[in-house]
């Protein structure tokens, strides 16, 4: 016993394979148990609703908050309290916060007070003109099928099994499920009634994250420090500012241009007096939110709308789109977001899809600025094993590259293509 003498890197070892065979248990029972644990993360992310839409508010208003300290009331408060720098902070930020939340207010007010009505109004005249355009489609059958016997034939029959079918669904589900129904409805409601309670609560949450902001950073670093290496805390710092970096200014830079893309498409489709104006413009500049794939997903579905009005307007919708588009993807679009993501148009379009076939409509939006941290740090990490092996960095070197010669650690590069055709003719 006198020579016994503890080695620490058996009880590493041994912390290791307990913490191994642990989360292996822990990711067995999860799934499992992959139902019971799902509802458990619906419940907390219930839960926490109010909290993430406060984040994101204050994450969102940020930016705004800055300016306006470091601008106006810093300046302002200094004046007033001298050198006093916990009354000048104070009163700057609890001038700032406020004044960020009457913004905030006043826009989503604004926007519910101008456009609503007026979608109302679209929307109300697009379901009362609902008789007229299937009047229009039934007059055009008529012509048509009058004009292809056989056709009108087929299309008869396919209708009446079409109709039979419906009645048979209304009769039988429909009538059957009635109760069912209701209860979605008052479901739906109730959701809706929650979801504004969320939102009040997240405006208040979003008043204290942004008068804290920099405590909470300072206990994230204070944390990071105390547990984990410099390297690594150092690492995960620079992680966070880069993301912080992507994700302000692509998501900040895509709201403002996709208002201004709906502010434009509004008074355009007013001018022309368009129909279904209000209604198009704000599916245009909500859907411009999606990265590639939004002004499509916005365009056609209001080109179908108004093609059943007036077909030559729907042309003119048409070439408006494509006009408007081009000016924000060439014009609007580099100049407010810049190059941000750094990303080429074939990872833009595999982030959008991969993200929104996991996530959905969320997905979509994120998906972008997510893939573009983890892209940059996975460069930065291949450019730093490059260099450890005296190799360079530079993509367009590798063009003509075949093999690496791993005695002198150098690259040999293939014949140029010239060689090999001259060869061939030699034999030949």
């Amino acid at each position: 016993m006198k020579n016994f003498r503890w080695d620490k890197k058996y009880l590493y070892w041994g912390v290791t394979a307990f913490c191994v065979v642990a989360c292996s248990v822990i990711f067995f029972f999860i799934i499992n148990n992959w139902s019971e644990f799902h509802n458990i993360l619906k419940k907390i992310q219930s839960s926490l609703s109010p909290v993430i839409i406060g984040v994101v508010l204050a994450y969102l208003l940020r930016p705004g908050l800055n300016a306006l300290e470091r601008s106006i009331l810093r300046p302002w408060a200094k004046k007033l309290f001298k050198d006093d720098e916990k009354k000048v902070f104070s009163f700057a930020r609890v001038i700032g916060i406020i004044a960020m939340i009457l913004f905030l207010i006043i826009v989503v007010a604004g926007m519910v007070m101008l456009v609503l009505p007026q979608l109302y109004q679209s929307v109300e005249k697009l379901v009362l003109s609902i008789d007229k355009y299937i009047e229009v489609v039934v007059q055009w059958a008529d012509k048509y099928l009058s004009e292809n016997p056989d056709m009108g034939n087929s299309m008869s029959s396919m209708l009446s099994q079409v109709l039979n079918y419906l009645a048979d669904w209304l009769q039988g589900s429909v009538l059957t499920r009635l109760d069912t129904i209701i209860i979605s409805v008052t479901s739906g409601l109730k959701n809706v009634v929650m979801a504004l309670f969320n939102f009040c609560i997240g405006i208040i949450v979003s008043v204290y994250v942004l008068f804290s902001k920099e405590k909470f950073c300072a206990q994230a670093k204070k944390v990071s420090f105390c547990f984990m290496r410099p390297k690594r805390a150092n690492g995960i710092l620079e992680a966070f500012r880069k993301a912080d970096e992507m994700f302000a200014g692509f998501f900040i830079g895509k709201i403002l241009d996709s208002a201004i893309i709906g502010v434009l498409c509004g008074i355009f489709t007013a001018a022309v007096n368009m129909p279904y104006a209000a209604l198009v413009s704000v599916v245009v500049g909500v859907t411009n939110v999606v990265p590639f794939f939004g002004p499509y997903f916005g365009a056609i579905p209001c080109a179908f709308i108004v093609l059943l009005e007036s077909p030559m307007m729907c042309l003119v919708f048409v070439i408006f789109c494509i006009v408007l588009q081009t000016f924000d993807g060439h014009i609007l679009g580099p100049k407010i977001l810049g190059d941000k993501t750094n990303l080429s148009s074939f990872w833009v379009v595999f982030a959008i899809l991969l993200s929104g076939g996991l996530f959905g409509f969320v997905g979509m939006v994120c998906g972008v600025p997510v893939f573009a941290v983890i892209y940059y740090f996975f460069k930065k990490a291949v450019r730093r094993r490059l260099e450890e092996k005296n190799l360079p960095a530079e993509t367009a070197i590798y063009l003509d590259v075949t093999e690496l010669d791993e005695e002198a650690n150098i690259l040999v590069m293939k014949p140029p293509a010239t060689e090999p055709v001259k060869k061939n003719k030699e034999k030949k």
